[in-house]
């Protein structure tokens, strides 16, 4: 399923990146549920795991421990074919910050915010 593409990526999964590197998960959960409602097939799988990313993110900020762990289970699962890059995403390395953001976060039961995790081009 991996593929690196070979016509422009699509600019809301750049602007996504953006926002969600910027800590406004929500917004970033919002422009890429677009690119996931908009895509078919098994690359939908791809935003639907970006997606479940910016929420598992923006539970955590707000101490909601059991829907951050639900969207991170999700997440990872759903993003892991994809590795190691798509659409210009560093999979792998986001996965990989991902799982060691999440792992310090529940180590708190969600009550401090520790830097999450960064989407990197890949």
């Amino acid at each position: 399923m991996n593929r690196e593409p070979a016509e422009p990526v699509d600019p809301r999964i750049t602007r996504g990146m953006e926002l969600f590197n910027r800590g406004e998960f929500h917004d970033a959960h919002e422009v890429w549920e677009d690119v996931w409602r908009d895509t078919p097939g098994p690359e939908r799988a791809f935003y639907q795991g970006l997606v479940q990313a910016a929420v598992c993110c923006f539970h955590a900020g707000r101490g909601n421990r059991g829907g951050a762990g639900t969207m991170y289970g999700g997440a990872m699962a759903l993003l892991r074919p994809f590795a190691p890059a798509r659409d210009g995403i560093d999979v792998e390395r986001f996965l990989g910050e991902f799982e060691g953001w999440f792992r310090e976060m529940d180590k708190t039961e969600m009550k401090i915010w520790i830097k999450p995790p960064r989407i990197q081009r890949g």
